[in-house]
């Protein structure tokens, strides 16, 4: 069962919210992102009017991989080890044992 930022994602996803280089695009604007010390996100309302930060690694994820995202093995990382490179090609998935020491 997907938690609130999960179903967050995909309600994102299925509202046409999309990550082209590195920022994030709907309907054909551009939506401010904010930047912590983990990264890019940016907030939306759901379905049931919470406003929720979605990180946009994690909806560039989503996009590129689907719900593998949500497999509790799986996590997601930056190829390159820059948290605010959000290029596709940056974007991966790996099992928790792969994770360096």
């Amino acid at each position: 069962m997907k938690d609130v930022k999960e179903k967050a994602i995909v309600e994102a996803f299925n509202k046409g919210y999309k990550i082209i280089n590195g920022e994030v695009h709907y309907k054909g604007k551009i939506i401010k992102m904010c930047k912590d010390g983990k990264g890019y996100y940016f907030g939306i309302r759901n379905v049931v009017g919470k406003r929720i930060n979605i990180k946009v690694d994690r909806l560039l994820c989503y996009e590129l991989f689907g719900d593998k995202i949500f497999n509790r093995e799986l996590e997601l990382y930056h190829k390159d080890d820059d948290i605010f490179n959000n290029a596709e090609d940056n974007i991966s998935l790996r099992h928790i044992s792969e994770r360096p020491n």
